[in-house]
This record gives structure tokens, sequence and C-alpha cells, in this order.
């Protein structure tokens, strides 16, 4: 599980390849306060250039219902078929669209997808 600091816009993030991860995120404002996220949508995109339309992006995961909105908690799940032929740095950003439509992004940077050892199948 990954734990985004929203304090912290710019973070590189290690991921393995064929591996299930979480992105565990609260949301909150300038002042550290937790914003109620209730009806807003999260984006996550992983690209192999940043040029690439997000039509062209290797992973992206729409969130629309939380884990607990009203105490600015969501989550975005990565699951293994989505980085299982994977491996190597990627742009990513994750974005946020606000019950008003507006749109932010709120952290953003590179990714490593490692290869892994162990294909395990279950």
């Amino acid at each position: 599980m990954s734990t985004f600091d929203a304090s912290s816009p710019q973070q590189g993030f290690i991921l393995t390849s064929g591996d299930d991860d979480t992105f565990t995120i609260t949301y909150q404002d300038a002042d550290g306060n937790v914003q109620d996220i209730t009806g807003w949508t999260f984006w996550l995109t992983i690209k192999e250039n940043k040029s690439d339309t997000d039509a062209e992006a290797v992973v992206q995961k729409t969130v629309t219902s939380h884990t607990d909105p009203t105490n600015g908690k969501t989550e975005i799940d990565v699951d293994a078929a989505d980085t299982e032929d994977l491996a190597g740095n990627y742009w990513y950003d994750m974005q946020r669209e606000d019950e008003n439509g507006d749109i932010k992004t709120f952290a953003h940077g590179v990714m490593s997808i490692r290869e892994d050892t162990t294909v395990a199948s279950g």
C-alpha cells in the first residue's frame, strides 16, 4: 500500500510489476484541514511520455466512490493486471474534480515500475 502525502505534490513511487497496490489519499486544504470529498472524482494517470494523450496512458484509474468521503479519504487501486507487462520509469499524476467542476492536479512525478522476481499465480 502506498500512502500519499498531500503536503508534497511531487513524489516518486516504486511499484512492482504484476503486484496489487493501493494509493491511500487523505485530501486536505492548504491549512491541513480535511476536506469533505463527497461527489468528487479522482484520477491516477500513468504514461510512458508526458506528451502521450490520456488515451495512450499505460494505466488510468477513475475513482468516484470513496472510503470515507466526509473525512477526505479515498483509495486508488492498481491491480496486478494493470502493471504486469510494465517495467521502467513512467510519468504519473493524480487529479481531482470537486463538486463545482474545479480540476486540480495534486500530485505528479516519476513512478518506477520494477520487474518482479517471483511470478506467482493463485
